[in-house]
């Protein structure tokens, strides 16, 4: 099987648009500077095309 990344975005607050960005850094948590890091059910989303 084959796994393209075709784009990763973030938003520093929540409920707002989120930005492409050219790389990123993970950690427990999530997506270090992305609003939706954190300590929930939820801290990366995966969207197939």
């Amino acid at each position: 099987m084959e796994i393209k990344v075709i784009s990763v975005n973030i938003s520093e607050k929540k409920g707002t648009v989120k930005v492409p960005v050219d790389q990123i850094e993970l950690n427990a948590n999530g997506v270090e500077s992305d609003a939706h890091a954190g300590k929930w059910h939820r801290q990366v989303s995966l969207l197939g095309t």
